[in-house]
């Protein structure tokens, strides 16, 4: 299981700090496979911004962004295994990750390789699910997972993707003129048949 937190701070109307801490430890693979979960960075840090370098969403306009940030995730298995990975965490109010009371941050999945070689990603709802019809970037809401969509059920050695996770924060929340501190959790599962 992967844990990434989430934290801001916010002083005098300047946000302060936005940091994405990942902790890693993979669970619910089969032993048999012998499967670890690894990240390339186990810290993103946001810095100092204010709230005038936040962007605005156009798909929601009271929220904006502190900008995306990729981690690579590496699945590797010493056995040919179907591999997925699903993500765990608390629901904001428009399905995102809870980032706060009323905030939220999202991850995509996507530029995944099996085995060195290009491959499109499918959504499951559950593990152990059949895989439908793939594309080249997937989102993730809680409680979703992510699998290779191939013929052959996507079996392989190492499965590496890149997660792009861009965390939102609400206009009003932006508007602080004390300090603050914002969280939000999740965990990613790996899971190998």
């Amino acid at each position: 299981m992967i844990n990434i937190g989430m934290s801001r701070r916010g002083l005098a109307k300047s946000i302060t700090s936005l940091l994405l801490v990942i902790g890693m430890q993979a669970v619910s693979a089969a032993p048999a496979n012998n499967c670890q979960l690894l990240l390339g960075d186990s810290q993103v840090d946001y810095g100092t911004v204010t709230r005038s370098e936040l962007s605005p969403l156009t798909k929601y306009p009271r929220y904006l962004s502190f900008g995306k940030r990729v981690v690579t995730a590496t699945a590797v298995c010493t056995v040919p295994t179907r591999m997925s990975l699903f993500f765990r965490g608390s629901p904001s109010p428009n399905n995102l990750f809870r980032f706060g009371e009323h905030n939220g941050f999202v991850v995509h999945a996507m530029r995944a390789q099996l085995d060195n070689h290009s491959v499109l990603l499918a959504q499951l709802a559950a593990p152990r699910q059949p895989v439908g019809a793939g594309s080249e970037s997937v989102t993730l809401m809680p409680g979703q997972g992510v699998a290779v969509a191939a013929s052959d059920g996507g079996v392989g050695r190492q499965l590496t993707l890149q997660l792009e996770v861009e965390a939102y924060l609400s206009d009003s929340a932006a508007r602080v003129t004390a300090a603050q501190t914002f969280e939000g959790n999740t965990s990613i599962e790996l899971h190998a048949e």
